[in-house]
């Protein structure tokens, strides 16, 4: 969701870890992907930081013969500010602009075989924002947050989201908060051009030029959701230690939805605002530094999503459809066994998921690893992998409504460096 500004409970901004004047560089390079961060920050006193910040990123989708291919290019310019007022009162504000640029090639289609094209074929978005936030301490106990963000863009026009937070810290240790938020994610633009064919080994010949497409739909409105949230964190010397408690309405959730008749060949799928519903649970994480070249953390959720309505399938299904609850399992440990060199590991466990389709998605495990080295003391480069151990594997998307084959085990290499 386009929330867009630091996340309130906290009461500050991320990454101002840096020394006056300093500039701070990250690229990740996979295969089809490609990722670059430049951000300049600025630290005028302790309490006064502000940062500009690009982001570029890349995906490539080509055929191995070369006679198709999408390319999708993201940029995006950011500018942040965090200033003391007085005693009591934080405020941050500040901005993006980002442009999506597509370029796309034809939609050869043959038998057995998959093609992909946006339409058109070369399209661009322009989107920005602003935003503010602001905490104030009552005293030492109590403090209040809010904060509130205006986005446009080209195709749903003028949006707004907004967050309000209590905090209660009975001591130095504990602290409680109560929060209330409205977000929204604006329709992509896969969601919006995207056009994929596909013909499917094992049709019987004759078959038609394409047995199934998924269509993009240029009338699609933005997903709306209010989340309320319950949360304490305990935190002293070496351990953390966070509960949350949550609940979210969601309204105009976009998935694909058949548009023609059962049996009818090719099969035709377009992107709608599908249906609503709320998803609740709870979740409890930890972190604990062994000591001072270990650190490890974990992680466990329990989430149920019920279904309140359907306004776009033409035989809905009932309204309060709960689909059983879903558990996730997380746990890392980062080491450092010389100086300058980290080892960072993390597994999750996904618990069964069922779908409002006929398809099941079997728990799964996926195990993510990357050893980390310092070239000097502003430079580092790493090597990665992403799931590991289990190349493929289903996970959901859309609250069940499509699932999602992830592709194979990924190597990626990644560079920082501090000017």
């Amino acid at each position: 969701m386009d929330a867009g500004y630091e996340d309130g409970v906290q009461g500050g901004p991320a990454e101002l870890a840096y020394l006056s004047g300093a500039t701070y560089a990250s690229a990740r390079w996979f295969p089809q992907a490609h990722f670059l961060r430049v951000r300049y920050t600025q630290q005028k006193t302790a309490d006064d930081v502000w940062y500009i910040q690009y982001l570029w990123n890349q995906e490539r989708w080509d055929k191995s013969d070369g006679g198709l291919h999408t390319i999708y290019n993201q940029h995006d310019l950011e500018a942040q500010r965090t200033q003391r007022l007085d005693e009591r009162n934080v405020l941050t504000y500040g901005g993006n602009v980002r442009i999506d640029l597509m370029e796309s090639g034809d939609l050869p289609v043959g038998y057995g075989q998959q093609g992909l094209r946006f339409v058109p074929g070369n399209s661009q978005d322009l989107q920005g924002g602003l935003f503010a936030q602001d905490r104030f301490d009552l005293n030492e106990q109590w403090a209040l947050v809010g904060g509130i963000r205006t986005d446009v863009n080209a195709y749903t026009g003028w949006e707004w989201s907004g967050r309000g937070a209590v905090l209660f810290s009975p001591a130095k240790e504990h602290t409680f908060r109560a929060a209330v938020a409205r977000a929204f994610r604006t329709p992509t633009m896969v969601e919006r051009k995207i056009d994929i064919r596909y013909v499917p080994t094992g049709y019987p010949a004759p078959y038609p030029q394409y047995g199934a497409e998924v269509l993009g739909n240029e009338n699609l409105n933005a997903t709306y959701v209010k989340s309320f949230e319950l949360g304490y964190t305990y935190e002293k010397k070496n351990l953390r230690l966070n509960a949350e408690f949550f609940y979210d309405d969601y309204r105009g959730i976009m998935a694909t939805v058949q548009q023609t008749a059962a049996g009818v060949i090719p099969v035709v799928k377009q992107y709608m605002n599908v249906v609503d519903g709320h998803l609740y649970g709870f979740e409890l994480s930890g972190q604990y530094q062994v000591s001072k070249n270990v650190r490890v953390d974990g992680s466990y959720v329990w989430e149920k999503w019920v279904q309140s309505s359907d306004r776009a399938v033409a035989t809905p299904l009932n309204a309060d459809t709960a689909l059983p609850p879903q558990q996730k399992v997380g746990a890392g440990v980062s080491w450092e066994p010389l100086p300058g060199l980290t080892l960072n590991g993390r597994m999750w466990w996904v618990g069964e998921i069922t779908t409002y389709g006929p398809t099941r998605i079997p728990a799964y495990s996926r195990f993510d690893f990357n050893v980390a080295k310092k070239l000097g003391k502003n430079c580092e480069v790493a090597l990665g992998v992403q799931n590991a151990f289990d190349s493929r594997h289903l996970e959901m998307t859309n609250f069940g409504f499509e699932p999602l084959e992830v592709g194979e085990r990924t190597v990626f290499v990644r560079f920082q460096e501090h000017f």
